[in-house]
């Protein structure tokens, strides 16, 4: 029974009510609250404003139990019904949003009768909705169903959708319009002797960051543009919201390796050459970037970076990232 409610009157009475979602429990058995794990005993049983000896599934129950327990909304009582306990799993998601979902994408997840904070971290497989077809996929459109997974912040009782309905059916909130995202069934849930790490790609860094990662050359012998200025320029940019980097490689040193990382890292980078290092394949010198004139002030170089690094989709309203 997933907890709806807990009702107390006085402080001699807490129940817990909620709707008996499968099995039946009885006066004296014993339940098990998850995801505490204690048990108790049941004491009495009140369907509707009458005592019961017992109660069925799909009756709407408040159960009153023998001894204090950790229980409240969000939480399960259970007797035998090998419900489980995950922070991560894969969900078959039906994307209801205007707005194309990407990885990276937060949601609070409503789950049984829990909410919480998750978010999505891959894209197994679109599905072909006229041939069932799995087509790979890193983002999703209106309509469009794929199998995707979604991990959340603490681990949360459920189980597939075909063993416990209840607790295999969720709908993904987005934070701001607190409109439904998408509805979607548990399809696996990872073995719990198995830990399971998730790799951070750069797409999801982006995304949390609000910013595309991005690499801006400056060559102070070429544009005049000084060091002093750059960083005014950094200072500018970080008081805006972005995430930056000011790398000054040394003499002989090869900016390649570091470069690569700083940008997985969904970094926007300020890098600054001297005279005679040839610009890294893939770097965009900032005149070429902005077009700019020699001698550009700071102010100038960081509204022209703050444009480059906009991700495409952050101004939409069903689609920010917190």
């Amino acid at each position: 029974m997933p907890v709806q409610r807990v009702c107390r009157p006085n402080h001699e009475f807490r129940g817990f009510q909620g709707q008996i979602e499968s099995g039946s429990i009885a006066v004296g058995d014993t339940v098990t609250s998850q995801p505490s794990g204690e048990e108790a005993q049941v004491k009495k049983i009140l369907v509707a404003d009458r005592e019961a000896e017992s109660a069925f599934k799909g009756q709407p129950v408040t159960i009153q139990l023998n001894r204090e327990v950790d229980v409240s909304r969000g939480c399960v009582l259970e007797k035998g019904s090998h419900v489980r306990q995950a922070a991560n799993f894969k969900a078959e998601i039906l994307w209801m949003d205007d707005v194309p979902l990407t990885i990276g994408k937060n949601f609070m997840v409503f789950l049984g009768t829990k909410k919480i904070p998750g978010i999505l971290t891959k894209i197994d497989y679109r599905i072909d909705i006229n041939t069932g077809e799995h087509v790979e996929a890193t983002g999703l459109k209106k309509n469009e169903i794929a199998v995707c997974e979604i991990a959340v912040t603490e681990p949360i009782v459920l189980d597939t959708f075909d063993h416990h309905r209840t607790q295999g059916e969720l709908i993904l909130i987005d934070r701001i319009s607190n409109m439904t995202a998408a509805c979607g069934v548990v399809r696996e849930i990872p073995d719990a002797s198995a830990k399971r790490h998730f790799a951070a790609n750069q797409q999801m860094r982006s995304a949390l960051n609000w910013q595309a990662p991005l690499a801006i050359a400056f060559e102070p012998a070429k544009d005049g543009i000084t060091l002093a200025t750059i960083e005014e320029a950094e200072y500018y940019l970080v008081r805006n919201g972005r995430h930056t980097y000011l790398y000054h490689p040394r003499e002989g040193e090869d900016p390649a390796p570091v470069l690569h990382h700083l940008l997985q890292a969904g970094l926007v980078v300020l890098l600054v050459l001297d005279n005679d290092q040839p610009l890294p394949e893939g770097v965009q010198s900032f005149q070429e970037l902005a077009g700019a004139e020699e001698g550009a002030d700071s102010q100038q170089i960081a509204a022209a970076i703050l444009h480059h690094s906009m991700l495409d989709s952050m101004m939409a309203p069903n689609n920010w990232i917190i």
